[in-house]
């Protein structure tokens, strides 16, 4: 699942880069980044950067939401912060193409 989410937010990055990204949809999808490079998460995280308060406002909000509305449940299971970062790693170290520089 993690896999598709990363292949899925590179295609969808590739619609509006290099040439498209003041696009709100592009604006709006940019924090999720930090959810594919560990670097990157790592770096933003401790600048306490507004793409890693998004990113962690996002998460906040999918867990205490989930009893209200469990279609939510899959996406939080994708986007759990201690799940992903350790996938990530691994992902990272068998990609070697997965890296924040080429952004």
């Amino acid at each position: 699942m993690y896999r598709i989410v990363c292949e899925s937010y590179q295609n969808f990055k590739a619609d509006f880069v290099p040439n498209n990204t003041d696009d709100y949809r592009y604006k709006i999808a940019k924090p999720l980044e930090l959810l594919l490079y560990l670097d990157l998460y790592e770096d933003e995280k401790y600048n306490d950067t507004i793409s890693y308060k998004k990113l962690e406002h996002l998460v906040y909000l999918l867990k205490n939401n989930i009893e209200k509305h469990p279609i939510l449940s899959p996406f939080y299971g994708v986007w759990n912060l201690e799940v992903l970062m350790e996938k990530t790693m691994v992902y990272y170290l068998t990609k070697n193409t997965m890296n924040y520089q080429n952004l």
